[in-house]
């Protein structure tokens, strides 16, 4: 609590990633920049510590900080502004904050501030409902949230089938008559995740599965670094499988 009390912007409600210890860029990049994935865990810590009004100021921040499509971009200045970036987006970051927004309702009851995000919920339902790939029903290929694949992973799909079931909950209180088609696109992607990501051969989920590289680009004006061949199938073993289970439940743990 320490550390995000340093590292938060009072007058946004905004908190960096981390402080920065790479000034050169030698390394990291930067860290000193608002992601909307560490944002929306950020938010998750302070309603577990019952600290509900730094949540509201930081989910109210996103809200103000998403794109007209309805996604999330990789990484802004505290006072909103885009951040440099080397990859525009990243899917991940999208379903988190929706799993946030909908958890600050279970954890708060606050009828306002649900109220208030509704609108930016259900644009990036929306969203998220659109960016499927038919074949599959997978997510379309997004950067992986370590920044360094871009392809279809498992970390990714559970986060987005975790942010479409937190839509569906958030319709229900708001735009009943939606909230089937999050429910469904959420399960939608549960199914895909079986299907597509679990290996046999390995007797566990893959990081990413292979995918042609022509399912890779987009019409989003937001491109991400073009693919020159197919992305190989990935069976690391990464703590980022976790996330199929905790916090997005899209498989039974």
């Amino acid at each position: 609590l320490l550390v995000l009390d340093a590292l938060t912007d009072r007058a946004t409600g905004a908190s960096i990633a981390a402080p920065e210890l790479d000034p050169g860029f030698v390394d990291s990049g930067g860290y000193g920049f608002v992601w909307g994935r560490d944002l929306a865990f950020g938010a998750l810590a302070s309603l577990a510590a019952g600290r509900g009004d730094d949540a509201a100021a930081a989910l109210r921040w996103l809200a103000r900080n998403q794109e007209p499509e309805g996604l999330w971009l990789q990484r802004h200045f505290t006072t909103g502004e885009l951040g440099p970036s080397w990859c525009l987006h990243q899917l991940d970051e999208t379903g988190a904050i929706l799993f946030a927004y909908d958890a600050a309702w279970d954890a708060l009851a606050d009828v306002r501030l649900d109220r208030d995000l509704w609108p930016s919920a259900r644009s990036a339902a929306e969203f998220l409902c659109s960016f499927v790939d038919p074949a599959t029903r997978l997510p379309r290929p997004s950067v992986d949230l370590w920044e360094q694949r871009k392809g279809q992973d498992s970390y990714t799909a559970a986060a987005v089938a975790g942010g479409l079931l937190a839509a569906a909950q958030m319709a229900r209180r708001h735009d009943p008559a939606t909230a089937w088609r999050y429910e469904q696109a959420a399960q939608s992607v549960r199914d895909a995740i079986e299907e597509h990501l679990w290996s046999e051969e390995h007797g566990r989920y893959l990081r990413t599965r292979a995918t042609p590289v022509a399912l890779v680009d987009t019409r989003l004006p937001y491109p991400n670094r073009r693919l020159r061949e197919d992305v190989p199938e990935d069976a690391t073993i990464d703590v980022s499988l976790l996330g199929l289970a905790w916090p997005f439940g899209a498989v039974d743990p």
